[in-house]
């Protein structure tokens, strides 16, 4: 099973001390909007997908920058400016990698104990909220600066 610990980014001010978030095959979010469900949402699947492309070999581990997952991965959800200067930290702990972000701004990626071979690739998608938006609207693909995610939806 999965895990994730979030500090302080974006919407979620937590303290170093907050518990683990389980990630099992089926996980809701409850909460008041804009709490961070999301948020939790995008991170999981970011880092799925991370640890997914290196076990298949697509990258390897030193294509894995802080900076490349900031501006990047995060990027990718429209997340880049949630980092906050020398106080986010997130903790992801997979069946395969371990991801750490730390305040000093560093990525640390640890290969677990688990062989390659039981690893099961992840089918895992964050199909983003703002989805209804494209059902109403009319040629969607024509609207300036759609988020890439709401993209590739389409």
């Amino acid at each position: 099973m999965s895990r994730i610990k979030i500090i302080n980014f974006g919407p979620i001010h937590s303290t170093p001390d907050n518990d683990w978030i389980d990630i099992k095959k089926v996980t809701v979010f409850i909460g008041n909007q804009g709490s961070g469900k999301s948020t939790i949402a995008k991170l999981i699947s970011t880092f799925m997908w991370m640890e997914k492309v290196l076990v298949r070999g697509d990258f390897k581990e030193k294509e894995f920058t802080a900076s490349k997952f900031r501006n990047t991965y995060c990027g990718y959800h429209r997340m880049s400016n949630y980092f906050r200067k020398n106080d986010t930290e997130i903790f992801y702990e997979g069946e395969a990698y371990s991801f750490t972000y730390t305040k000093e701004d560093q990525l640390i990626l640890q290969r677990t104990n688990q062989k390659v071979g039981s690893y099961a690739l992840p089918q895992m998608i964050y199909v983003p909220a703002e989805r209804n938006f494209l059902s109403i609207i009319n040629k969607p693909k024509l609207i300036k600066e759609l988020p890439d995610a709401l993209l590739e939806f389409l």
